[in-house]
């Protein structure tokens, strides 16, 4: 994956196309097959930070 398409995987949105939205996914199917009882916060482990320091 190139810089263009990284930068593209970390804007937030629904579904495969971004990290958050496959980790939403990957997060609820975790929380409704009792894998861990409570959702996680998606937003404390993904940093765009250095993707984005072009």
């Amino acid at each position: 994956m190139n810089l263009a398409a990284g930068s593209k995987a970390f804007v937030k949105g629904v579904g495969f196309q971004s990290l958050h939205g496959s980790s939403k996914v990957a997060d609820d199917f975790n929380v409704a097959n009792a894998v861990y009882k409570k959702p996680e916060n998606i937003d404390s482990y993904i940093d765009a930070s250095l993707t984005n320091a072009k």
